[in-house]
Order: structure tokens, then sequence, then C-alpha cells
């Protein structure tokens, strides 16, 4: 494999597989960031190779409880939030061999890696494997910084740098953490700077700000279009005026993507969701670029989604479970 990055979708291909592949090739290091990781098969693996001379590291938010599972809690070793300076150790990180990245949407569990809608992404970009190694390292000596919310105008470079970046070098490619920028300054200034169009995958609510800027630049001609998960099915969908922006997915499989595509011309994804405490609180990364072949890949996940989505008059018509809130948003 080269440096270029390689994206996967759950729907054209077997994700776990190809974790598991990437588990099975490690020579000498597998370390992981993870929300929750509760698939039996991946632990298996991470068991055995552990046995077979291979360094195991895994750092798992600690708040969720393994009840089924006590073999988690004895071979890793959790991520103490509550002595931690985030609320949430939301990352799903993946470095194997200190060589190759897995990042992505998905949880180690089995529902993610079988069911939900996930995307990852396989690097071996150094500037990528670099930095998730330095993070990773951080993160074990707690000494994770956190993004000054007040250092205005030097968070006003960084952005105004990712977006030149994003726009005029070629080939672009980079990885950030919530420990280093203000994941809202990011995707505000991100969203401001759309011209044309911008495509949103969201498996949650979207923050109320970020709403408006949405309607703002709708009306001003930018083309909106959101897909969420049904389960993200909000009041604001309609008090914010973005009905005819949004399709839900409503099937057994949930919709867990988090990506933008700005223009068609640069994307961001990665584990960050888009309501405020992802966007201020918790430990989150994405991945920010502009690689032609990675706007094509989300082109056409988007057009699949697109296809097996419905608007919210469709969710009326078929969805028997959210009447409730359909009653309380029509009475709104």
């Amino acid at each position: 494999m080269s440096s270029e990055s390689k994206y996967h979708f759950s729907s054209w291909e077997d994700i776990e597989g190809i974790i598991i592949k990437h588990i099975n090739s490690a020579k000498t290091s597998i370390e992981i960031i993870c929300f929750e990781m509760t698939s039996k098969t991946i632990i298996n693996k991470l068991i055995s190779k552990r046995e077979n001379g291979i360094k195991v590291k895994a750092y798992l938010e600690s708040r969720k409880h393994y009840k089924d599972d006590k073999l988690i809690l004895n071979e890793f070793s959790g991520f103490s939030s509550s002595s931690n300076k985030y609320h949430s150790l939301h990352e799903k990180l993946i470095i194997i061999d200190k060589k190759l990245v897995i990042i992505g949407s998905p949880n180690l569990t089995d529902k993610s890696l079988r069911s939900n809608y996930e995307i990852i992404c396989i690097s071996k970009d150094p500037k990528i494997v670099n930095k998730s190694i330095e993070h990773l390292n951080n993160l074990h000596d707690n000494k994770l910084a956190v993004a000054d919310q007040c250092a205005l105008n030097k968070n006003k470079v960084v952005y105004d740098n990712l977006l030149f970046n994003c726009k005029n070098k070629p080939n672009y490619g980079e990885i950030l953490f919530s420990s280093e920028i203000i994941m809202y300054d990011l995707i505000n200034n991100m969203i401001l700077s759309a011209k044309y169009n911008i495509d949103i995958l969201a498996s949650h609510k979207i923050e109320k700000n970020i709403y408006n800027n949405l309607v703002s630049l709708r009306n001003k001609g930018v083309n909106i279009n959101i897909i969420k998960d049904v389960s993200a099915l909000d009041v604001s969908d309609y008090n914010f005026k973005l009905i005819d922006s949004i399709r839900y997915i409503d099937e057994k499989s949930k919709m867990h993507i988090k990506a933008i595509i700005i223009d068609n011309s640069y994307y961001v994804f990665g584990s960050l969701n888009l309501f405020n405490r992802s966007l201020y609180k918790d430990l989150e990364l994405v991945i920010v670029g502009n690689k032609i072949n990675t706007l094509k890949f989300f082109n056409n996940v988007i057009k699949y989604l697109f296809e097996v989505s419905g608007n919210i008059r469709y969710l009326k018509l078929i969805n028997i479970y959210y009447n409730k809130l359909l009653y309380k948003i029509k009475s709104t």
C-alpha cells in the first residue's frame, strides 16, 4: 500500500474483515483508541496477538460498562475521563506497527461493524501516522492540552491556513485532534466558506448555531444536502426551515457516518458529531483534505445514501414510531 489514504464504506465492503486483516498483519504493536469495544471477534484477535508477543494497548471510554465481558477490563486499561479535562473519549483510531492507521466512524462493536452505515480510512501517510502516534503518547502520559477557547487570533490563523491548504494545495490531507483546535470553530469556518454546496452526513442532531448558518447560506443560494439517521429527527428540522434539505435513514442499519463536504472541493471526516458536547468537550479527531479520489468516494456514498433515505414527509407516512415527535413538530 502506498502512502495514499484509502476509504471503505460498509455497504460495499466488509469493514470488520478489513480491520481484522490489519490486526492479523501486525508484527510489533497494535494501539487502539475507541469509545466502545465489545466485539468478541476483535477482542479475541487482540488477545491472540498479545499472546504471540505483539504489544497491544487499548484506551477506551471508561464510563462504558462491559457487564457481559470482564475480559476487556482485565486485558485493557480504560480512559479515566472523570480525572481528565474532557467529557468523553470519542475518537476511533487504530495504529498498526506505528506504520499504518485506521480512522473512522465505527466503534469496535458488532452493531457498528456489521449493521451500521460506517466509513473507515486506512492510511500510511507519514504525517497522519506520526501525528496519531504523538497524540496516543500524550494520551498515555496524560499530557493532552486543551484547545484554548480564548486564543482567537491563534485559532483564526490555524483555520485560515486549513482553508488555504484545502483550496490551493493539491492532494492535501491532515489529521486534527480536539486537543489542538476547537472543533466548533473548525466546522463553522468551513461551512461559512461554502460558495456552492454543502453535503453533510450526520448520525445525531446538529448544533443550533451551525443550523442557523446553514439556513443563512441556503438563503444566499448555497445548496444544502443533509442525510441524517432517523433517530436525529428533531423539532429544529422544522423550525430552522431546512425540511427540503434533509433526508433520513429509516432502516435497521443506523446512519453513523460523520462527514462534511464543501463545494465538492474539500471534506471533514472522522469521529466528530455536530452537537455541542462533541464540538466542545469530547476528545475527537477528524481528517481534513481535498484529495480527488476521496471526494469521488464521498460523492458515491452520498448518492447511495440518498437512494435509501427519505424526506420528513416520507417519514410521516410510514414511521409510526416517530408519531409523537412528529405531532410535537406540527404543534410548534
